[in-house]
C-alpha cells in the first residue's frame, strides 16, 4: 500500500478564500486515482465547486511516499 500526499498547484484557484478548505491531504491507497478518490470525498469547501480539484492533476499534486 503506498502513502499519497495530496496538495494544490495554485492556492488561489479553489481555495481563495482560505476558510473551511483543505490544504492537503496524506492518503493511504494502492493507487493514484484511488487516493484522489478518497481525497474528494474528504473535501472541504474547496469541493464546491468544478472540476472537482482533488481528481485533477491541473489543481492538486498526487505524490507517492513509498514506505
Amino acid at each position: 500500500m503506498t502513502i499519497w500526499l495530496l496538495q494544490p498547484v495554485d492556492e488561489e484557484t479553489h481555495w481563495d478564500p482560505w476558510y473551511d478548505k483543505c490544504f492537503g491531504m496524506v492518503i493511504r491507497a494502492e493507487t493514484e486515482s484511488e487516493a484522489r478518490q478518497f481525497a474528494d470525498q474528504a473535501a472541504g469547501g474547496e469541493n464546491r465547486t468544478a472540476p472537482m480539484p482533488w481528481l485533477s492533476a491541473e489543481f492538486t499534486t498526487c505524490k507517492p511516499r513509498r514506505r
